[in-house]
């Protein structure tokens, strides 16, 4: 997963500076096409090559809170780029002369990039310390798989029962 989320990165941080490009010069649609797909990419790269790791690295019935929040903070990333625009670029309002859009495109281009090398370090690698010897056992998760134990399931045995006798 890492891999992935390093080379997302690079796509992210070339994308972004690309798309300020065009937007300084007033670039070509082919060029801007480039750049959005290179940050579309490296979006999406970043948020599937980091889920599954790191949501399997929890206990089974805490996996659902650990896809809510990563899908949350994935959501919510767009108010915040919203709000950096408009406070710290001009954005939202004012003469077109005062917006710095391409000083925004590369500001999220340091940011995604930064941010995204900062969490391929923290990638978890999908496996679980068992805590055996000192912490040194480590188990393989496979993603998906479930744990199903013979106590928690109910099996009915009787198959007429739910059959009415008319």
């Amino acid at each position: 997963a890492r891999v992935v989320v390093v080379a997302a990165s690079a796509a992210l941080f070339v994308g972004w500076h690309l798309l300020a490009s065009v937007a300084r010069e007033r670039g070509s649609a082919w060029k801007a096409t480039l750049a959005l797909y290179l940050i579309g990419q490296g979006c999406i790269s970043t948020f599937m090559g980091s889920l599954a790791p790191n949501v399997s690295n929890f206990d089974e019935r805490d996996q659902g809170k650990a896809h809510g929040v990563l899908l949350a903070g994935f959501g919510g990333s767009a108010a915040l780029f919203a709000t950096a625009y408009r406070n710290a670029f001009g954005g939202g309002g004012g003469e077109e002369d005062e917006d710095d859009l391409p000083g925004f495109f590369a500001a999220a281009g340091w940011a995604t990039a930064t941010v995204t090398l900062l969490g391929a370090y923290a990638c978890k690698d999908g496996t679980k310390r068992d805590g055996g010897d000192g912490g040194n056992d480590v188990r393989e998760v496979e993603i998906g798989a479930t744990d199903a134990r013979e106590d928690e399931v109910a099996v009915d045995d009787d198959d007429d029962a739910d059959d009415d006798d008319d």
